[in-house]
């Protein structure tokens, strides 16, 4: 199993060269935000107290379904906020929510609708699945 996703990864990685390049060299470059400071500018500093932390969070998602071997993954942005809520000096509650997630795959053959006319259209298709999702996570250190 492992050597089977370290092929396909090394399969995926020479394929695509210049894209992982670009991707490693953005990854290497970028430079940190505070998402506190625009934050801060649109709401003001009344969001960021001594105990309570705002701030921005978002990233790359790939996702993808298990058990259908002809599926791929399927990239997608998130997007949200998060609350640092400082209980002592090293401990903290720090929770959120990504509003702008999707989580799905691609690839996958169309199905038959059983309607001669929209199964001849879609015969050659190819099925993209797409959920919207609300992620809140929680952690507790």
């Amino acid at each position: 199993m492992v050597n089977l996703v370290v092929k396909r990864m090394v399969q995926f990685i020479m394929a695509n060269k210049l894209k992982v390049f670009l991707l490693l060299i953005l990854f290497s470059i970028s430079i940190p935000s505070k998402a506190q400071i625009i934050i801060g500018l649109l709401f003001g500093e009344a969001l960021n107290i001594e105990k309570i932390e705002f701030g921005l969070t978002g990233g790359l998602n790939r996702s993808n379904f298990n058990g259908y071997n002809d599926s791929e993954a399927l990239n997608n942005f998130n997007l949200g906020f998060y609350f640092h809520f400082i209980v002592k000096e090293n401990s903290f509650i720090s929770t959120g929510v990504l509003v702008r997630s999707n989580v799905g795959a691609t690839g996958m053959p169309t199905y038959l609708l059983n309607d001669p006319g929209f199964d001849e259209i879609f015969k050659d298709g190819v099925l993209i699945t797409k959920v919207n999702y609300f992620y809140v996570p929680v952690k507790i250190t």
